[in-house]
Parts: structure tokens; C-alpha cells; sequence
């Protein structure tokens, strides 16, 4: 080995020297070199790596070294170079595999017309670890054959699931800081990043975690505590992000603590200082329950919990004696760095002289190193030069006392830079500063114009006003598919709050929010089932916190109650198609509670049907009736629609949970009638009236209503309707064996659903799917669907539990022989068979025992368990399918073969009276029906 690196050392220099490269560092056994030309460096790095491919390595040793290569500025000191380039090329050499050679979009542009002697392909866009932009990554090929490599590893990579945000500033000048907690993070569950607003927590705290990826197997998710005005949303945003599905009645931290278990999982909770509370009970309880679990959270203050260790964020290093700085020795101090960099990309012509480095060096003093209070006064070097700056502070802030650096607490430097901005401002900029506090989150400028445009604003414009603020870097703006959207950093949206509160506007400004959102939500509920239906969704996603926050100002008004039902029903269609099923629960009965004094308006009419559908969506019966009967007996004589909407919900339950079929044609067919009569289109009682007509087996005249309903949906444009309704024409010819056709239309509505982003209609179509493509003998095929169905659940707020897509994954393994895993998948859904009343669901479960029974040898309890399915579809009132009756069939002709008539009918006969605990027993080992049993989602 002393030799082979003695060699590679010699290999890799000789390669250098011979492009005119300049060795300037190495680190264990990395080279670090300069070139003068982009070609050059490609040059060295093609013969460096051919050289070592054609080394005769002793004991047949095979060295495979990674290679790339960034062009940028870089700052020059004691013969050595720093800066954020050499930063950018560690993140771009990380990301890449022995052998590969790598090299960065601007050493790409460089090599011209010398590109075609090496041969230079993209890679595609990537985000590296510095968590900027991504940026499109070459591959330089350096033999003759086109050379293929494991997929990099960058933030995009499957390997390193995450959801970091994309930051708009580089990470300057936190380089030992950033050490310092990595080495924490290695001995601790719980680091909380302590420190003023603005000392750079969350930048911290997100360069840690991208740091992290590597270690953290079940993904590293970032969770922004900040937007939240209520301590009880903690639990159920983190479950957000992480996607997990709660169910009605479920405890939401009992979810976590379950789903986070047994993971390798990293949670980054920012900014938790106002409800700290609510962030150390959960914590405490998710570190106690989840052992692999690691949390990393920012704080102005510590949770103050078992087992916190805290880190208090210092502020960037800072010249101590800027009388004595010159342009050689400022480079090295962090709060220098950053400024630079912060005003290179406002001024591109800035540099630091020997004349103005002392005015640089007191302004990174005088501001103690804080980032934010740095970032501040370098937005103004367009307006100002760095002497003025500096005279600014002197004549402003009075910060120092006799020298003394001690005397200036951060909190009072911020504060006082943000004054100082503040105080620079226009009057209109700052009347537009203080009414954007009443945003949460981010927002368009559309609703800035909307909501904090008047004539107190308008001989300038908000457009204007707000660029400038953009430009003052008192406020971001974040690059969206939908357009430019602005946010305000935490520190800074208090202060703007404040300015908004000293004023008259805080209550204009949140009646004009309200009445903003309110329209937004009804103008988006009917285009969220429209061709435009993707842009709308993504349209929500983004303002989800505004519409959060004024669903909350209408629950504080006492005379809010009409309002807060108008938010609730109009935006019940995005938790509906979003899957937050659970969450749309609890907003309607809060509308509804809320509004109890008027309980004849429309909106609150709205609320009670929507928040049926959303009950009927996540199983829970009871709940769905509870809704549409309150709503029949309300709207009875004051609202007819309404009265339609509630008899068709209470079709719904007639039909899918009751097996009262004729009594659920009849509220379909009056709702059909009031659809007539006011001019609504009739999609949504036929394809009703489809479904209910199939489930009776009366499969044409089931077809009739359904393509009648695909008419209407296609005339006006209905893309969820449409979907539905397809799916349910997928179903009749599923149920009557035609599984060919079915999977066609399945596959339609899974392209068109995951287009649209209807998670629930996809779903439901993936397992549909899974079920026909089993029929069609593609198990295997079968199967990977199923996994994308559980992820298509992962990723809702649905609740409950849906048995029937266990049991076709049940039946899926077993029929490839994976019987172990088929185990553990049944003894899943077994547990949650008590909640499910359905008959259909407990054939389904029956059926699947079956076909798990006959997998593991069980002929006899294979026999016992058709008896239990037969016994329940004696009954109840609903047809058995036809696909449901060739599968029975198919399985009683293997048994009859195997156990002969006589045993076979008596098994049958025994197996009616079988329960579904003693199935468990007989079937699974004691193991698996412990409490332990296995989520499917880890099988």
C-alpha cells in the first residue's frame, strides 16, 4: 500500500505539472490544484486518470480516484486559496464516485471550442450540499468507451431523501461553527441552536443537515415551525411532512412516535420560540419513544428537556483593530467574508482597497458579526459607499462605550440595524413594510397588490415598493413554477408586525387578508376539478399558510363564524384532493361550532356537506351520516341544493355502507331531479347511480349512467368528476371479468390523476389496478403497483385504514410464493379488522386468508376460510361479483382436487362459523400477532 500511494502521488503530480497546473495543498492523499485555463485542467485530470487506469498495481490492487474540477474567485493568502469556490468544489467532488471525473457548469462554458477533444456530457441539474440552486453537473469520459457510474450523489439523489429548501445566499464564514455542531450532532439526540434573531440558527441548522444526509438513512426533514400561530399544529405539521396518514380520532403524536420508531431519521424544527412548549412536550415524547430518532431544532431559548444539549450560536468572527485593516488581512475574518459576498452579488464592481478596508473592518465590528445586521448593511453598498456606511453608524447607533465590546448586546446591534433600515425607507415603503406582516408564510404579488394596495401606496406601486424592498434585503424572494413569490425572514417579520401594530391598519390589514383568501379559496374550489386543475393545486400549496392563518383571524372574531365557513367549504376540496382528510375534519366542525348562531347560512351549509365527504373519504361512517343528516334537517326549506347535496351523501352511506340499495337510488334520483331543475350539472348523482346499480350486478344499466355521466364531464370540462367516473366504468368491467378493459381504464385514470395530483382518485385506481393486473396472471407487475399505491397513502392525511388494498397485497405475495411477507402483511390488516363494519371488506379479508392458507399448505383451513367468505356473502344484500366468484371457483376446483367433495363441503360448512382471531392463530405464528406486527410499508 506504500508503494501504490507512493506511485498514485507521483501519477497524480506528474499529470498536474505537465497541464502548467500549480499544486497549492494537499490533504492526506487529495490533491488540490490551480490551472490558468479551463482545458488545461480537464487536460491533467484525462491524463491522470488514464495513467493510473493503464498502472500495473501490485497484488492486483485497482485504484479508482474522483476528480473535478470549478472555476471562480477565490481569495489568495500565505500560498494558500480560500473563498466560497474552493466550498463549491468540495460539495461538487462529494457527489461523485472513484474514477469520475466531474466538473462544474462555469468550467463547462470555459473550455469553448477545446470542448471536442475531450468528450463532455451533462449530467443533469443537481443540488450539492451547500443547498443552492441546482446547477447542471458534466462528466468528462476519459477513455474511449462511454463510462457509466452509480447515480450521483447530491441532494436530488433517491439516496438521501430529504425535503431542504433551496437557499438563495451562499453559506459564508461558519465553517468552524459548523464542525462544532457536527461533532454535537454525533453525540446527542437533541441540539438546539441557541441565539438573538438574525445570528444565523436556521442557516446553521440546515447546513448541518445537508452535512448529514449520508447519515440518516430515513431521510432528514426540515420543518418550519415559524408560520404556525397555534402550539396544537406542531404535531400535525411535522406528520405533514413526513407524510404520514392520521386517523379520525387518532393521536397525532401517536402517530409519529409509531411511524418514527424504529427509523434513522433526522427533524430540523425551525424556529420554535413562540410555541416552546408545544415543540419540548413533543420532542421529549418522540425521543423517548423513537431511539434512532435524532432532532436538531432553533430556538431564541432551549426546550429545556431531558437530554438537550444546546449550542449557542456566535456571532462571525470580526476585526479587532479595523484602524490597522488592509486588503491582504480582512480575508480572513468570517464577518468580512460575508459582507463581500453579499455585496458582490448587489454590486459586481465592489472590492475592498487598502482605502476602504478600515471603513469594512469597523462596519464588521461595530455590527458584532451578526449575519443578518451584516447582510443589511451590505444591501445598501448600491447606495451608499462603505464610508458612509460606516459614518451611518456612527451617527445612528452610539453603539460603543469606551471601546468596549462588551457593550453591545446583539439583540440591541440588530435592532438598531433594522432601525436604521427601517428609518432609510420611503414613508410609502415603510406603510408597504409593515402591512406585509399580515401575510404567514410567503405570498404573490398579486395578493400584495390586492391586500396593501391603496392610495397610500399607489403613486409608486406596490410592484416598485416591493422590488425595493427586495433590493434592501428586508425582504426574499423565492423563485416558484407559478411565479415569483416573497417572504419575509423571521427576525424581520416581527419588527414589520410591531411597525403594523404601533399603527392604526392591523385590523384593515386582516379584514383585507380575510376578504382576500375568502375569495381566492371560492374562485380556486371550482378550477381545482377544471383543465387548469395542476396549476390551481400547486397555487394552494403555496399559500396554504395564508389560508391557515385566516381561517384562524376569522375563529378570534366572535362574528367570524359566517367567514370561517366560507374558508372552510370553499377549501375543502383542496384537503379533499391533497388527502388531508383528517385536517379538513376539524376545519369544518370548528366552522360549523363557530357559526353556530346562524345556522341556515350557505357557507355553513357548505361546511357540513363537505365535511360528510371528508368523513365518508377516511371510512368513518358515523361521522359522514352525523354531517349529511344535520345538514338535511337544516337546509330543509331554506336551501334546495343544499338539500340535494345532503340526500346524495346520505345516498352514499345507503349504498356503500348500509347495502339499502333502492333507498340510495332514491336520494340519487331526487338529487338528480334538483340538479335538473337549478341548472348544476348532473355528473355527480349519475355516476352515483352507476355505482350503487353495480353493486347490485345490474352491470348495463350500470354502464348507461356512467357514460352518460362521462358525457357531462367532458362537456364542461369536470377533470375529477371525469376521473371518478371513469374509474367506476373500470370497476363494472372489473367486477364482470373483463380485467383487460379495466386495466385500460385504470391506467387511464392513474396517468390523468397523478397529472392533476387527485391523490385520493389515484389511489383508489393504483389498487383497482393492482387487483386486475393479478387477475391477468402479473403478480409481479401486480406488486409494484401496490408499492405505489402505499406511498400514494404515505403521503395523505386520509386516516383510517384501507384493508382492501392489504388483501390484494396479500394475495400478491402469496401467489409468488413470498409467503413470509405475505404473513406479515396479513397479520397488519388483521388488527385493524374490528373497525371495518363493511361486509365487503370482511369477505375481502376472508378471501385473502384463503389464498395465504393454500400458499403455506393449510388445504383444509384454505376450505374453512372460503366457508367464512361464502357465509358472508349469504348475508348481505350485495352481489357477488363476477371476478369475485372466478376467483372462488378457481380456488374450491384446487381444493376439491386436493381434499376431495365430501372433505371439501364439510370445511366449508365449519369454516361459517369461523372467527377471525381464531384464523390468526392457526395462520400466523405467535410473533405475528403480537402488538409488534409489521407495518406493510416495511415488508
Amino acid at each position: 500500500m506504500q508503494f501504490a500511494l507512493r506511485r498514485h502521488d507521483e501519477i497524480i503530480r506528474s499529470a498536474i505539472v505537465a497541464q502548467k497546473g500549480v499544486v497549492f495543498k494537499t490533504v492526506g492523499d487529495a490533491f488540490c490544484a490551480a490551472f490558468w485555463t479551463a482545458p488545461d485542467a480537464v487536460g491533467a485530470m484525462v491524463e491522470a486518470q488514464q495513467s493510473l487506469a493503464a498502472e500495473r498495481w501490485p497484488d492486483s490492487m485497482e485504484i479508482k480516484v474522483r476528480m473535478a474540477l470549478h472555476t471562480g474567485v477565490v481569495d489568495f493568502r500565505d500560498g494558500d486559496y480560500f473563498g466560497r469556490t474552493l466550498n463549491r468544489l468540495a460539495r461538487l467532488l462529494a457527489i461523485g464516485h472513484g474514477g469520475q471525473c466531474l466538473i462544474s457548469e462555469s468550467t463547462q462554458v470555459l473550455l469553448k471550442g477545446d470542448s471536442a477533444n475531450f468528450n463532455v456530457r451533462p449530467m443533469g441539474l443537481h443540488r450539492l450540499k451547500d443547498l443552492e440552486n441546482p446547477e447542471t453537473v458534466f462528466q468528462v469520459d476519459w477513455n474511449s468507451d462511454a463510462q457509466d457510474f452509480p447515480p450521483l450523489r447530491s441532494l436530488d439523489s433517491d439516496e438521501f431523501p430529504n425535503n431542504l429548501p433551496v437557499q438563495t445566499t451562499s453559506f459564508v464564514g461558519r465553517e468552524q461553527e459548523l464542525e462544532q455542531v457536527l461533532n454535537l450532532m454525533e453525540r446527542t439526540h437533541l441540539l438546539t441552536l441557541t441565539g438573538a434573531g438574525g445570528c444565523g440558527k436556521s442557516r446553521l441548522a440546515l447546513q448541518t443537515a445537508a452535512e448529514l444526509t449520508a447519515r440518516f438513512s430515513d431521510g432528514i426533514w426540515f420543518v418550519e415551525i415559524a408560520p404556525l400561530q397555534d402550539g396544537d399544529l406542531v404535531a400535525q405539521t411535522i406528520a405533514g411532512v413526513l407524510k404520514l396518514s392520521v386517523g379520525q380520532g387518532q393521536n397525532v403524536l401517536d402517530v409519529l412516535c409509531t411511524n418514527l420508531k424504529s427509523k434513522e431519521t433526522l427533524l430540523v424544527l425551525d424556529n420554535c420560540e413562540h410555541v416552546i412548549a408545544d415543540c419540548a412536550r413533543i420532542a421529549d415524547a418522540l425521543l423517548r419513544s423513537c431511539k434512532s430518532l435524532r432532532i436538531l431544532c432553533t430556538s431564541r431559548e432551549p426546550l429545556t428537556i431531558s437530554g438537550e444539549v444546546t449550542y449557542r450560536v456566535p456571532s462571525l468572527s470580526v476585526p479587532s483593530q479595523p484602524f490597522l485593516a488592509t486588503e491582504e488581512n480582512l480575508g480572513q475574518y468570517a464577518s468580512v467574508q460575508l459582507f463581500i459576498d453579499r455585496a458582490l452579488a448587489i454590486d459586481p464592481s465592489f472590492a475592498v482597497t487598502n482605502d476602504n478596508a478600515p471603513s469594512l473592518a469597523d462596519i464588521c465590528f461595530r455590527l458584532d458579526g451578526i449575519p443578518l445586521a451584516i447582510e443589511l448593511a451590505a444591501a445598501r453598498i448600491r447606495s451608499f459607499s462603505l464610508e458612509e456606511i460606516r459614518a451611518r453608524l456612527n451617527d445612528s447607533f452610539k453603539l460603543l462605550t469606551g471601546g468596549s465590546r462588551t457593550a453591545l448586546p446583539r439583540q440591541q446591534t440588530l435592532r438598531s440595524l433594522i432601525d436604521w433600515s427601517y428609518d432609510l425607507l420611503s414613508e410609502p415603503e415603510k406603510i408597504l413594510f409593515a402591512r406585509l406582516s399580515c401575510f404567514s408564510g410567503s405570498w404573490s404579488m398579486e395578493a400584495a397588490e390586492a391586500i396593501c394596495g391603496d392610495r397610500a401606496v399607489a403613486d409608486i406601486g406596490v410592484v416598485d415598493l416591493l422590488s425595493a424592498l427586495v433590493d434592501k434585503s428586508l425582504v426574499v424572494a423565492l423563485p416558484r413554477p407559478t411565479g415569483t413569490r416573497f417572504r419575509f425572514l423571521e427576525t424581520i417579520r416581527q419588527y414589520a408586525s410591531e411597525c403594523l401594530e404601533r399603527g392604526s391598519e392591523r385590523d384593515d390589514m386582516i379584514r383585507r387578508h380575510i376578504e382576500y383568501f375568502i375569495e381566492f379559496v371560492c374562485d380556486g374550489r371550482t378550477k381545482l376539478e377544471g383543465p387548469d386543475c395542476s396549476i390551481w393545486r400547486v397555487r394552494y400549496d403555496d399559500d396554504i399558510d395564508n389560508i391557515r392563518s385566516a381561517f384562524h383571524h376569522c375563529l378570534a372574531d366572535p362574528k367570524g363564524g359566517e367567514n370561517a365557513c366560507k374558508i372552510a367549504g370553499d377549501f375543502g376540496t383542496y384537503f379533499y384532493h391533497r388527502g388531508l382528510i383528517t385536517e379538513g375534519i376539524d376545519v369544518m366542525q370548528r366552522a360549523i361550532t363557530h357559526s353556530a348562531d346562524t345556522p341556515h347560512i350557505k357557507p355553513r351549509l357548505s361546511a357540513h356537506n363537505v365535511g360528510g365527504w371528508l368523513a365518508h373519504t377516511a371510512n368513518n361512517t358515523e361521522l359522514a351520516e352525523s354531517f349529511w343528516t344535520d345538514l338535511m334537517g337544516l337546509a330543509v326549506g331554506h336551501e334546495p341544493e343544499m338539500v340535494a347535496a345532503a340526500r346524495n351523501g346520505l345516498g352514499l352511506v345507503c349504498s356503500q355502507h348500509r347495502q339499502e340499495y333502492s333507498l340510495a337510488l332514491e336520494h340519487f334520483e331526487e338529487t338528480l331531479r334538483v340538479a335538473h331543475t337549478v341548472g348544476r350539472t348532473p355528473s355527480i348523482p349519475l355516476m352515483n347511480m352507476g355505482d350503487t346499480l353495480m353493486r347490485m350486478g345490474e352491470y348495463d344499466r350500470a354502464e348507461e349512467k356512467l357514460e352518460e355521466g362521462m358525457r357531462v364531464c367532458i362537456q364542461h370540462e369536470l377533470t375529477e368528476s371525469l376521473l371518478t367516473t371513469r374509474f367506476a366504468l373500470g370497476l363494472v368491467q372489473m367486477h364482470r371479468g373483463n380485467f383487460e378493459e379495466a386495466h385500460q381504464l385504470f391506467d387511464q385514470v392513474i396517468a390523468d390523476a397523478r397529472h392533476g395530483g387527485f391523490l385520493v382518485r389515484l389511489y383508489d385506481a393504483l389498487v383497482a389496478n393492482a387487483d386486475a393486473l393479478l387477475a391477468m396472471g402479473g403478480a409481479q407487475q401486480a406488486l409494484e403497483v401496490l408499492d405505489d399505491a402505499n406511498a400514494v397513502w404515505e403521503a395523505q392525511d386520509v386516516g383510517g385504514y384501507d384493508l382492501e388494498c392489504q388483501a390484494v397485497r396479500v394475495r400478491t405475495l402469496a401467489s409468488l410464493g413470498r409467503v413470509e411477507e405475505a404473513k406479515a402483511t396479513f397479520a397488519y390488516a388483521h388488527r385493524s379488522l374490528p373497525n371495518m363494519h363493511q361486509p365487503m371488506s370482511q369477505y375481502l379479508f376472508f378471501d385473502a386468508a384463503a389464498h395465504l392458507a393454500l400458499a403455506t399448505g393449510k388445504h383444509t383451513l384454505t376450505a374453512e376460510l372460503q366457508g367464512a367468505a361464502q357465509a358472508i356473502s349469504d348475508s348481505w344484500a350485495e352481489y357477488l361479483h363476477v371476478d369475485l366468484k372466478l376467483r372462488f371457483d378457481a380456488l374450491a376446483d384446487k381444493l376439491k382436487d386436493t381434499l376431495g367433495q365430501p372433505a371439501y363441503q364439510d370445511s366449508l360448512a365449519a369454516g361459517a362459523t369461523t372467527s377471525p382471531a381464531e384464523i390468526a392463530s392457526r395462520l400466523l405464528d405467535a410473533k405475528q400477532t403480537a402488538d409488534t406486527m409489521l407495518d406493510p410499508s416495511s415488508v
